[in-house]
């Protein structure tokens, strides 16, 4: 029995020994550039340390994504808003004008009148659709250029305009 014992206390400084020489082992290759087994399990735990970081740092950005949605929802429903109201004085605008409109003669539907009148009866160059088209086409179709002058005179009017203003 007694000889058992001593084996086991063999093993032990063998392995106390092998232990050492591991050390020594290891100073060497650290000194080469190996490195320890302590070493070794800090670099996994920085490994896993950063990968946790870099999940905390998706969510971060997916909750500020979420936030950012939730602004920009915020500032659309705001503009909405407004343009609702601008709309609202628009139409009040436009009331108003029409009043204004009724209060002339209506010459500008006389006009539009006779011109229809006359595509009905196949006279002149309003041909199907044509009458409708404004602008230089429409123009040009009826043998006119740009009315001389006209953007001098709108200048004019917008001078005379801000010069009542001041006046005010």
């Amino acid at each position: 029995m007694g000889g058992g014992g001593s084996k086991e206390r063999k093993k032990e400084k063998m392995e106390k020994e092998e232990k050492k020489k591991g050390r020594e082992k290891g100073e060497e290759e650290k000194e080469k550039g190996g490195k320890k087994k302590g070493e070794r399990k800090k670099k996994k735990e920085k490994r896993i340390r950063r990968k946790k970081m870099g999940r905390k740092r998706e969510e971060n950005r997916g909750r500020e994504r979420k936030e950012r949605k939730k602004k920009k929802k915020e500032k659309g429903k705001e503009k909405e808003e407004k343009k609702r109201e601008k709309g609202k004085k628009g139409e009040k605008r436009g009331e108003e004008k029409r009043e204004k409109k009724k209060g002339r003669e209506g010459g500008r539907m006389k006009e539009k009148r006779g011109k229809e009148k006359r595509r009905k009866r196949g006279k002149g160059k309003w041909e199907e659709g044509e009458w409708r088209k404004k602008g230089k086409e429409g123009r040009e179709r009826k043998g006119g250029g740009e009315k001389e002058g006209k953007k001098e005179r709108k200048e004019e009017k917008k001078i005379k305009k801000k010069r009542e203003k001041r006046e005010e």
